[in-house]
């Protein structure tokens, strides 16, 4: 299974990566820092997953995961920022987002929910912090 982490910072997709692989070892993990890379990446990988930043320098999260909805409609797209989830949870899944996260928040919860949106383990409902929703 393959992760994209696309993030403009090469420090917080290493630690993406790092957080996230010690709890998914079958996966690989591949990164971009800009809309191209991404695109290009997307273009020749079956990915599992994208992890999304929401503010990438040159394209607005919302335009790029519209980009990438059209290319590959199936693919369940997380996006990452640094604003809290009651401002952008909602207008972000409504644009077809499997959800987002706060890079704010604690790390278990990006974990909760990467494993939520690949159906890896189930997580608490009631934990507020992660804007995901039911799959």
């Amino acid at each position: 299974m393959h992760v994209l982490i696309a993030h403009e910072s090469t420090a917080v997709r290493s630690g993406i990566r790092d957080l996230l692989s010690d709890s998914m070892l079958e996966a690989s993990f591949v990164e971009a820092a800009d809309r191209e890379q991404i695109l290009s990446l997307l273009a020749n990988l079956e990915c599992a997953l994208v992890l999304l930043d929401f503010n990438l320098p040159g394209s607005h999260g919302l335009d790029l995961l519209q980009a990438i909805k059209e290319l590959h409609p199936g693919l369940p797209v997380l996006l990452l920022g640094t604003q809290p989830e009651t401002q952008y949870a909602q207008p972000c899944m409504r644009a077809g987002a499997a959800g987002y996260i706060c890079l704010d928040d604690a790390p278990e919860q990006l974990v909760k929910a990467v494993a939520k949106v690949l159906g890896l383990e189930p997580i608490n409902d009631n934990d507020s912090t992660i804007a995901v929703p039911e799959i």
